[in-house]
């Protein structure tokens, strides 16, 4: 079975804490390592865009094991209170040993503390592919929905 190291900081997470809440659920919570409050919207000190979007550690390091990925997906409950990743889902690859951090977008009038459990790290395999690239569309080969993009499948 492969093995997911976690490095933790102990004053945020306990002994029983890193593991997913109940046999079979696929994530494991990650909690704010830092107190975040937001009244209205600051201003981007560069863009002078309101400055919602915070980098927020997360208080573990990680090593994901080889031929896995780390998916960071934000809680339901994170999402029913305003929060949205700024990237959809942050990607740990194998290789990265630095601190886990989510770039959320926060509502205004925030008041996110230390220890809110707002994100889960799901760790899944990924297969190795032979990648082959073709110049002519038509080697990609036919399929019953073809090109059909945004809307195509239509509605029941």
């Amino acid at each position: 079975m492969p093995e997911l190291m976690i490095c933790a900081d102990p004053d945020l997470y306990g002994p029983d804490d890193l593991r997913p809440a109940r046999e079979g659920d696929a994530g494991i919570d990650l909690r704010s390592a830092m107190d975040v409050r937001l009244t209205g919207f600051e201003l981007n000190a560069r863009t002078g865009s309101p400055a919602r979007t915070k980098l927020i550690d997360l208080g573990v390091k990680v090593a994901i094991p080889e031929g896995h990925v780390g998916l960071l997906v934000l809680r339901s409950s994170a999402a029913k209170a305003g929060y949205r990743l700024a990237n959809s889902v942050g990607i740990i690859d194998a290789g990265y040993r630095g601190p886990v951090a989510a770039l959320i977008d926060l509502p205004a009038d925030t008041n996110l503390q230390r220890g809110d459990r707002i994100c889960q790290l799901v760790v899944v395999p990924i297969p190795r592919l032979s990648i082959t690239r073709v110049t002519d569309p038509a080697d990609l080969g036919e399929t019953e929905r073809g090109d059909g993009g945004f809307g195509s499948t239509g509605k029941d």
